[in-house]
């Protein structure tokens, strides 16, 4: 990490050679979370590096941190401005910087993905919620210790303390649950009209408010599905049970119902960095590279690729992605910030 943080704080100050330009780009290319937190990085270091004042009580503060340990071991108790000296005044400009930006960039992230606290009036209740924005993911592990894999564009939420016959939580878009078995208390997923119920189990749930369909697969165990109709005022309740390697399946506009086999890399690739395209059309390719990655995208011309797409991405840049895409579908396409636009040909 300390090598991580002088190679892009030289970088930043434009003093990088081709040594580092390539230690840069292999760590950009290990991940789309590098590269989102890179992006960041560039952004608040235009904002961040104008206050000198700012930066320095910042860098001797850290620097008091970094050292403390190593004063305690050897009895020493010396002064910030001892400390400081020993480092090169240059990059003590430029770590200070720097560190200005991984501050600013950490609380980016927490302001973002945070866990919300909300305790419900005339209960001691407290419900937690996790939104994830777009072009990320975060994975939780639950009270009961149970792990849940929540996808980018999707908010989860549930009781901080499970209560003593169930495990109730709540998903708006796409999770991957691995579920502590417990007999005596079901876990119970809330998602709109469905609700899915499991004792112990690993599945996929792809419920995002937008989309028309919405799926539960399973990978182990057994799962229970329940599907409320919210056109039928008598509230009337069709159940179906999955065993491994099986997906339920519900078209929101027409109530239609499939059971059936699933591909794992299409369905739940997703957990694992893969993006799958099979005959995907225009929307469901936006759809996902936006949620992936974090872009909009805006049409210049037109309002839809062209014709559908197949082909597999594992942790891919959105420049490789958009590149095949484009020479198979007849487009051109200029990224700029977090917006992609597209030109169809």
């Amino acid at each position: 990490m300390d090598n991580l943080e002088k190679l892009i704080a030289r970088k930043l100050a434009g003093e990088e050679d081709e040594q580092d330009k390539e230690a840069l780009e292999k760590w950009l290319n290990q991940s789309e979370e590098n590269k989102q937190v890179y992006s960041e990085l560039i952004k608040y270091w235009n904002i961040k590096t104008n206050n000198k004042d700012r930066n320095r009580k910042l860098w001797e503060k850290v620097s008091e941190r970094i050292n403390e340990p190593e004063n305690l071991r050897n009895g020493k108790t010396g002064t910030i401005q001892q400390k400081a000296k020993w480092f090169d005044p240059y990059f003590v400009k430029v770590a200070a910087s720097f560190l200005i930006i991984v501050v600013s960039v950490f609380t980016f992230y927490k302001l973002n993905t945070e866990v919300e606290q909300e305790v419900k009036p005339g209960t001691e209740e407290v419900m937690v919620e996790k939104l994830i924005p777009k072009g990320q993911k975060s994975t939780l592990t639950l009270q009961d210790g149970s792990v849940v894999i929540v996808n980018s564009g999707s908010k989860f939420s549930f009781k901080e303390k499970f209560s003593a016959d169930q495990r109730l939580v709540y998903l708006e878009g796409e999770a991957f649950f691995d579920i502590e078995r417990d007999s005596l208390r079901p876990f119970i997923i809330k998602t709109g009209e469905i609700t899915t119920t499991v004792l112990g189990t690993s599945f996929n749930v792809h419920a995002f408010p937008q989309d028309n369909k919405v799926h539960v697969s399973v990978v182990s165990g057994k799962v229970k599905v329940d599907i409320n109709d919210p056109a039928d005022k008598e509230l009337n309740q069709d159940s179906y049970f999955l065993l491994p390697n099986e997906m339920l399946t519900r078209e929101r506009n027409s109530g239609k119902i499939t059971k059936s086999g699933y591909d794992y890399a299409s369905v739940i690739g997703w957990k694992d960095g893969m993006i799958v395209f099979k005959m995907a059309e225009s929307e469901e390719i936006i759809q996902t590279l936006s949620r992936w990655y974090g872009h909009d995208f805006v049409f210049k011309n037109g309002h839809k690729i062209k014709g559908k797409f197949t082909g597999t991405f594992k942790r891919q840049s959105l420049k490789t992605v958009l590149e095949a895409i484009s020479i198979a579908s007849d487009f051109d396409y200029k990224i700029e910030g977090n917006t992609v636009e597209i030109n169809l040909n």
